[in-house]
């Protein structure tokens, strides 16, 4: 499996990933949501191989790479929320209506931390990016593909095990929350950035295998937690905070899957100049919905 220069298949990945995050903030039915419910993988898993193809035949320089990725990253983020917060503030002076943000809402938004919401996934890619140079050298330190998973296994076998003791051991609260939220998800991303740079190399066997490995893993927690705990099928996003297999292996699963249906000529069908243009611009498309989302949920607030 490989991609080249003139494959687009990423490019409409990255745009699925994309239109996938968003449809998740319109309240899609249930079984809607737990359908797309891979979005973010898909895009760690889609930037770590453009990365590998990008630098594959080239060293990668950390501090320059660092100062263009994360300045195209926080730096479109802050314009947006700063204009964001001008006009909302505009918007409520001439309504005569009081603020709705606070402070802290504010700050944490620059932080990507919570505020307005919508903006933690900016974390998630600045991680990425922060993984980019050291995970590429990895790889090309370890060529061997068994020792490369066998590695990448080992340290989310470790993840998984501090997962379950921080949980037993910590009380429900502020510290397990910022742990949850800000520390544990480093690991399960580098992970799935670690599998994403080695992806399109995999044989079409070991590919597959791994998309089976993962229905199964999947399709047996499914069964497990159904039958324990007498509820129906419980949905993935359960186990997305902070990511552990059941989430992953699910995510994993409808990844492979689309990638093997992007290589295939269905992708004719598709309109390639316009998911080109939304890949490539997805950042500021992402950054814009939020404006519109509240200014949907505003609109409905006075219908209502």
């Amino acid at each position: 499996m490989h991609i080249n220069q003139r494959d687009y298949s990423l490019d409409i990945l990255r745009a699925l990933g994309l239109f996938l995050i968003i449809l998740a903030h319109c309240n899609p039915p249930d079984w809607l949501f737990q359908l797309r419910n891979f979005d973010v993988p898909l895009m760690v898993i889609v930037s770590a191989a453009t990365y590998s193809f990008l630098y594959q035949n080239k060293h990668i320089c950390a501090q320059d790479f660092y100062k263009k990725r994360l300045h195209k990253l926080i730096v479109p983020a802050w314009i947006f929320l700063s204009l964001f917060f001008v006009v909302t503030d505009l918007v409520c002076i001439g309504l005569h209506i009081n603020f709705p943000f606070s402070a802290k809402d504010i700050l944490s938004s620059y932080f990507f931390y919570s505020g307005i919401g919508y903006v933690w996934i900016l974390r998630i890619f600045i991680l990425i990016a922060l993984l980019t140079p050291p995970l590429l050298s990895f790889k090309k330190t370890f060529t061997h593909t068994p020792l490369y998973f066998g590695l990448v296994l080992s340290v989310y076998t470790a993840y998984e095990i501090a997962v379950i003791l921080t949980h037993k051991i910590l009380p429900d609260g502020g510290v397990l929350k910022f742990i949850d939220t800000m520390i544990f998800p480093v690991i399960p991303y580098a992970v799935l950035y670690a599998y994403g740079i080695k992806m399109t190399e995999l044989s079409q066997k070991s590919f597959l295998a791994i998309t089976a490995m993962c229905f199964f893993i999947f399709v047996g927690m499914a069964l497990y937690f159904s039958a324990h705990l007498h509820a129906g099928f419980l949905q993935t996003q359960t186990a997305k905070y902070p990511p552990t297999l059941y989430y992953l292996s699910y995510a994993v699963f409808c990844t492979n899957s689309v990638y093997l249906l992007s290589q295939t000529k269905c992708i004719k069908f598709l309109p390639e100049k316009f998911l080109t243009w939304v890949s490539v611009h997805s950042l500021w498309i992402y950054l814009w919905h939020i404006g519109l989302l509240y200014l949907w949920t505003y609109s409905l607030s006075l219908d209502g």
